[in-house]
């Protein structure tokens, strides 16, 4: 049976795919999509020639498209049929081309695939296809200068994808480097310049924006009076006393949590550092997470959707219901995060037991495993404190802020946070304007 496209994109590994052998779904002409377990598709034209069972790789779905890959398995046949193995004529273009930037280019990838995680390698080759190879992908590797690779950059910048256009001049380097340092190009020298990206549009850090607390009780009642899902809702309430990511969030499985302990183990493919994170559950969390299991929704997602992507709530859910009740470039789902730890520094809470809730990366890997064994009881102490002081503050009671808060509010310590996100001199400044005026409305009022 033919494949489509809509087929090959619900397509997932199963039980039975393993590192050394890769699902296999069968096109027409020997074209076959093999689904390895790692979540990456690829095409591959099965042939015989002269007795002898023999396969092609044409590249990754979805960067060659089922049509792209069905004129190449098409092309193949014709070689067949005039007598010519497939293989020979593309080890030819291979040496016609080999110097080709985009020879390099392929390398490099098949060097990181089995060195960086899944998604990132898919949006590292959507990258290079979608932006550098257009360009550069033809050129010989030798005759590429600045002004070529500028040119790369300069078109995503002037879209306003600073982001990016960073990251193109980054990997191109890295291609570079690799092509260099693996002798695969004699006196092959990098075009582009040392401390290059001093000289580049400035990239803006985005900075999710977020209510006060003095506007958290307002939000809660909103969120409780609107027409949201019941999933919807508790997903808000989660989100505010643990402040976790809503990615981190909308994966949660029943597995990953212990009811005995009260603690939510995330593990390390879920994370965006790549370290697995234990947090903490304050009983009105272990409350809601029981109310849901008591649904029998999913027998594997905590926040399970049948219209969602991967079976779960879409994190437009939690947009799209601020937007609708009026929160719109005002407050997000991550804004709970920046909410929940700018008021804990105020409160003079350990800034490392902050940090770790947080899941940010400090120091060496010894320091991070002894600080995670050695602030857990912080930082169970510190979330049911915190959601003491959300279920006061939800009724207009600040009493319990006020009274752990100081006139400094930890600022030092907030300073070296907010630095630490990468925020600039100006924002910081800009941050602790508004913190000291919302510690005066909580103050007096």
């Amino acid at each position: 049976m033919a494949l489509t496209d809509t087929a090959i994109k619900k397509l997932k590994p199963s039980d039975k795919c393993t590192a050394t052998r890769p699902d296999k779904y069968s096109d027409m002409n020997g074209l076959q999509l093999w689904v390895r377990y790692t979540g990456v598709k690829s095409w591959v034209v099965a042939y015989r020639y002269q007795g002898k069972q023999q396969n092609i790789s044409l590249g990754l779905y979805p960067f060659i498209s089922l049509a792209d890959a069905r004129n190449e398995t098409t092309k193949i046949r014709n070689d067949l049929a005039q007598g010519i193995n497939p293989k020979d004529e593309r080890q030819k273009a291979k040496q016609k081309d080999n110097l080709d930037f985009d020879h390099f280019a392929q390398i490099w990838f098949e060097h990181q695939q089995t060195r960086i995680k899944p998604h990132t390698f898919k949006r590292d080759k959507g990258v290079y296809y979608n932006h550098i190879k257009p360009l550069l992908g033809d050129k010989d590797i030798y005759t590429v200068r600045l002004p070529d690779i500028m040119a790369v950059h300069d078109r995503l910048a002037l879209q306003g994808k600073t982001s990016t256009a960073h990251k193109v001049i980054a990997d191109i380097g890295r291609i570079y480097d690799h092509a260099i340092i693996k002798g695969l190009a004699p006196n092959l020298a990098n075009p582009i310049p040392r401390g290059i990206h001093k000289s580049l549009v400035e990239h803006k850090s985005k900075h999710y924006p977020r209510i006060k607390i003095t506007e958290l009780p307002k939000l809660l009642t909103d969120i409780d009076t609107s027409n949201s899902e019941p999933l919807t809702k508790f997903g808000f309430y989660v989100l505010c006393y643990t402040f976790v990511r809503t990615k981190e969030l909308l994966g949660m499985t029943w597995q990953e949590l212990d009811f005995d302990n009260c603690l939510w183990n995330i593990p390390a493919n879920r994370m965006k550092n790549g370290l697995p994170h234990v947090v903490p559950l304050a009983p009105p969390v272990i409350e809601i997470l029981q109310t849901i299991k008591s649904w029998h929704l999913h027998d594997e997602f905590v926040f399970f959707s049948n219209r969602g992507k991967d079976n779960v709530l879409s994190s437009n859910a939690f947009t799209v219901a601020l937007k609708r009740m009026g929160y719109k470039d005002k407050m997000t789902g991550h804004g709970f995060r920046g909410l929940a730890s700018t008021s804990l520094y105020e409160m003079q809470y350990n800034p490392q037991a902050i940090e770790l809730q947080l899941s940010h990366v400090q120091g060496s890997k010894t320091v991070r495993a002894y600080n995670s064994a050695n602030l857990l009881p912080a930082r169970i102490k510190m979330v049911n404190d915190w959601a003491n002081v959300v279920n006061e503050v939800k009724q207009g009671d600040f009493s319990t802020y006020k009274a752990k808060s100081t006139a400094d509010g930890n600022e030092m310590a907030f300073i070296s946070f907010l630095q630490s996100l990468r925020y600039k001199e100006q924002e910081i400044q800009d941050e602790l304007d508004i913190h000291r005026m919302e510690r005066l409305e909580v103050l007096a009022g």
